[in-house]
């Protein structure tokens, strides 16, 4: 795939995960439960990236992020509060 196409890919997070998400946001403070599909998945729709902004692979699966992947999430989230207090 071309760098131009990887940049353009997207996908919605699994519908569990979301209900998982939005349940535990309404129980949790900010200063306990980090939300990272809200902080990560910010794209048309709630979508998540599948490649960094450099054309490197986040995610095979939806779930488990490659080296690239974790480095990119790993940013945004320490970036924001909580995290970002450490």
């Amino acid at each position: 795939m071309s760098y131009e196409f990887r940049i353009q890919q997207f996908q919605q997070p699994e519908e569990n995960a979301t209900e998982v998400n939005t349940i535990m946001k309404r129980s949790f403070s900010p200063s306990v439960y980090i939300d990272t599909i809200g902080m990560v998945c910010v794209f048309q729709n709630n979508t998540c990236p599948i490649f960094t902004p450099h054309g490197k692979l986040i995610t095979y699966d939806g779930w488990h992020t490659m080296k690239h992947g974790a480095r990119y999430v790993g940013e945004i989230i320490f970036s924001q509060y909580p995290l970002n207090q450490l």
